[in-house]
């Protein structure tokens, strides 16, 4: 069974924020979506975890995340035109271990049955693909958000953002401070 967002934010709070706060980050009032902030010279980077609209019931697809990361001048979470999210800022070797967790998640959510739809259009292979495992991990441009079916895939995924949001939210930063 799937944590309940409150139950999610309090898995990401726990397992994600103390790592933040070893690199830096508070989590001050107004941030918005439950980030953290960090000075930077005059600007501010910002992480937050936003939970998918399309999570809700009890379903076997599991349930979705992402992380956002962004560099501006305000540290409030979606402010600043300057953000991506966290799979487009991994390394190779970090997208080789999400590819691991990834697979490992694939293999236990399955597709609702109502939206298998008529399997003789074609056109659900984009949908099925999300309960296969790959053999590659995904292409770094691609907009990469990673499901979960229960607490322990949670707390795996999260495990991994804890320690590589650091090192890619310097990387964003650093490559946002040469832009300018």
């Amino acid at each position: 069974m799937p944590p309940t967002s409150k139950e999610f934010q309090r898995l990401v709070r726990e397992i994600v924020g103390p790592a933040l706060s070893t690199a830096g980050f508070t989590r001050p009032p107004g941030v918005g979506l439950g980030g953290w902030v960090r000075r930077e010279g005059s600007s501010w980077s910002v992480v937050w975890v936003q939970l998918s609209r399309s999570n809700y019931g009890d379903t076997p697809e599991g349930y979705l995340f992402t992380v956002e990361v962004q560099l501006g001048d305000e540290p409030v979470a979606g402010s600043a035109p300057s953000r991506e999210r966290l799979y487009r800022l991994l390394t190779d070797a970090e997208r080789e271990e999400h590819l691991i967790l990834h697979n490992d998640v694939a293999r236990k959510a399955h597709p609702r049955p109502a939206m298998l739809g008529d399997p003789t259009t074609g056109d659900m292979d984009w949908y099925l693909s999300a309960f296969r495992p790959r053999t590659a991990p995904f292409d770094p441009i691609l907009d990469v958000w990673f499901r979960y079916t229960d607490v322990e895939d949670a707390r795996r995924w999260l495990d991994f953002v804890a320690r590589v949001l650091p090192g890619a939210t310097d990387r964003f930063v650093a490559a946002g401070s040469q832009v300018g």
